[in-house]
């Protein structure tokens, strides 16, 4: 029983002269917070995202709350995803992404949305997006996820074609849900469109991504790439197909 006891003790000796330790080395001036590195895409100043996240210059790092730091940000409209650390002796890093517009939808008025789903509102500094049309959204806010099933298979579009064909997709200007398993791809300049099924997105973004390399795009007025073989549509020089 005497050595459990003391034990115990003990036990508690070590965790005591841990706290002291911790609040000594806490004091130390080397480890106040003097430098705030902001990284990612948030468009806010390192002391801007200090000020959101509470972070105090002059506190040591060590007693900087990055729990609470995180749960500030991640709160902000349009965040995706935080990550926080420090990095001593006197710095603490601030990793942000935050959600960009990727394609254009009809919302009663035209709003952005971003890779993720969330919806953006538009800005005049934004370059010109592809078009999701044949879908219409009504009540919804900026910044909600938008988890429409037509939406989801355009987004996977865009990104699948943007890593296989990133020339092509630079052209692309709408998207067009038809509801029975079909997309249209418009690309300008032309207006060339082509109907792909959306049912095996990875099968017909490689297949269109090889008609492009053999530049068998170029042209042609329209392309169906549901049924097996290519089916091409031309214009002549009498704008007959």
């Amino acid at each position: 029983m005497l050595k459990k006891f003391l034990k115990f003790l003990l036990i508690l000796v070590i965790l005591g002269l841990g706290r002291l330790s911790f609040e000594f080395a806490a004091e130390l001036p080397i480890l106040e917070l003097n430098r705030i590195q902001l990284l990612g895409n948030w468009d806010i100043s390192a002391d801007s995202a200090a000020t959101v996240a509470g972070l105090e210059k002059g506190k040591s790092i060590l007693k900087q709350d990055l729990k609470f730091a995180l749960e500030r940000i991640m709160r902000q409209p349009g965040i995706v995803s935080c990550d926080i650390e420090r990095q001593l002796p006197a710095t603490i890093k601030i990793n942000v992404r935050a959600a960009e517009p990727l394609l254009l939808i009809n919302a009663s008025t035209f709003m952005s949305i971003s890779r993720e789903g969330m919806v953006l509102p538009l800005n005049d500094n934004m370059q010109v997006l592809p078009f999701i049309s044949g879908k219409k959204f009504t009540g919804i806010k900026c910044y909600e996820l938008l988890r429409d099933s037509d939406i989801v298979t355009a987004l996977s579009l865009y990104d699948k074609l943007l890593y296989s064909a990133p020339n092509l997709c630079a052209s692309l200007s709408e998207i067009y849900c038809e509801g029975n398993g079909a997309l249209r791809l418009y690309f300008s300049p032309d207006g060339t469109e082509i109907i792909i099924d959306n049912s095996n997105l990875s099968d017909s973004v490689m297949r269109l991504s090889m008609l492009n390399k053999s530049n068998m795009i170029n042209d042609r007025k329209k392309l169906d790439l549901r049924f097996g073989p290519v089916i091409l549509e031309t214009v002549n020089d009498k704008g007959k197909t």
